[in-house]
C-alpha cells in the first residue's frame, strides 16, 4: 500500500513538472557603435555601423533584425533598410553584426524642412524576444560632414543617353560623377563584363585602378581608360568603390560592340 501512494504521488509531482515550459532567455541589450553620426542637409551618403546585441538565451538561438527604420525623434517613421541582419550562434553570448547603411537624401531633407536637427536609425533585433538599438544622424552642412559619397552616376563621354553602339575597334570612355562631403581618399576600379555577360552574375574583370583624392569641390568627374570594343556583343562597365565603403550597389552601364556601318 506504502509503495502505491508513493507512485501515486511521484507521478503527480512528475506530471506538475511536465506541465511548466522552461524560462526562456531574450534579447537583453543592443548598442550601435558610432552612437552618432552627421549627416549632410539635401545629400545621401553612407554610414558604416556595428551593431553588438546580447541575448541571454541558452543553446543554439539565431539572433536577427529584418531592417532598419529612420525616424524622427518622436518615432514616425521617414524609411526603411530591407536589408536582413542574421546569425545563429550558441547563447547566451553577444554577437556582432556590421552594416553600411545608406540615408537618402530626402529622408534628411524631409526632417530638415520639418526644423529637425537630427533623426535616428533604429533596428530592432530577436530571438523571440525583441530589444532595440538606435544611432543619432545630426543634420549638418555638407562641409561639416564627415567624409563619405553622397551619389555615384555613370554615362559615357559622349553624352550619349541611348544605348551606345560602337563599331567595332571603335573608341569609346565611361564617366563617373560622384557627389561626396568631407575630404578623404577615394580607392576603386573600373571594371569591365562582357561580351555577352551573363546578366545574373556578370564576370568582372580589372579595366582600371582609382586612386583620388578628395577634398573641397563637394563633386567630381572620373574619365574610365578606353573600353574594349575588340569582340562583338554587350558589354557591362562599373566603378566599383572600394574606399570609403558605401550603402550601395555600383550602378551598371551598357554597350554594345556592333558591325562597321557602310
Amino acid at each position: 500500500m506504502r509503495s502505491t501512494k508513493t507512485s501515486l504521488i511521484l507521478a503527480v509531482v512528475l506530471g506538475v513538472g511536465a506541465g511548466v515550459a522552461p524560462a526562456r532567455g531574450a534579447v537583453t541589450g543592443v548598442s550601435a557603435s558610432p552612437g552618432s553620426a552627421p549627416v549632410a542637409i539635401a545629400r545621401g551618403g553612407s554610414l558604416t555601423l556595428s551593431w553588438s546585441v546580447t541575448t541571454s538565451t541558452a543553446g543554439s538561438v539565431t539572433v536577427s533584425s529584418a531592417r532598419g527604420v529612420f525616424r524622427k525623434p518622436d518615432g514616425t517613421a521617414l524609411g526603411s533598410v530591407a536589408q536582413t541582419l542574421s546569425r545563429t550562434i550558441t547563447g547566451p553570448a553577444t554577437v556582432s553584426f556590421t552594416e553600411t547603411v545608406y540615408v537618402p537624401a530626402d529622408v534628411i531633407q524631409r526632417a530638415h524642412k520639418e526644423g529637425l536637427d537630427q533623426l535616428r536609425y533604429e533596428r530592432s533585433f530577436t530571438d523571440g524576444a525583441a530589444a532595440s538599438g538606435q544611432v543619432t544622424l545630426y543634420i549638418v552642412t555638407a562641409k561639416a560632414a564627415g567624409f563619405g559619397l553622397t551619389n555615384l552616376a555613370l554615362g559615357f563621354d559622349d553624352d550619349n543617353k541611348q544605348l551606345p553602339i560602337v563599331e567595332r575597334g571603335g573608341k569609346l570612355k565611361a564617366r563617373a560623377e560622384i557627389g561626396y562631403t568631407g575630404a578623404g581618399l577615394l580607392r576603386g576600379r573600373w571594371e569591365i563584363a562582357g561580351p555577352n555577360p551573363d546578366p545574373d552574375k556578370p564576370a568582372w574583370r580589372v579595366l582600371g585602378d582609382v586612386v583620388q583624392t578628395l577634398t573641397g569641390a563637394e563633386s567630381l568627374i572620373l574619365v574610365s581608360p578606353s573600353l574594349p570594343t575588340d569582340s562583338f556583343g554587350p558589354h557591362l562597365v562599373r566603378l566599383h568603390i572600394t574606399e570609403p565603403r558605401v550603402g550601395f550597389d555600383p550602378p551598371e552601364i551598357r554597350y554594345v560592340v556592333g558591325e562597321k556601318q557602310r
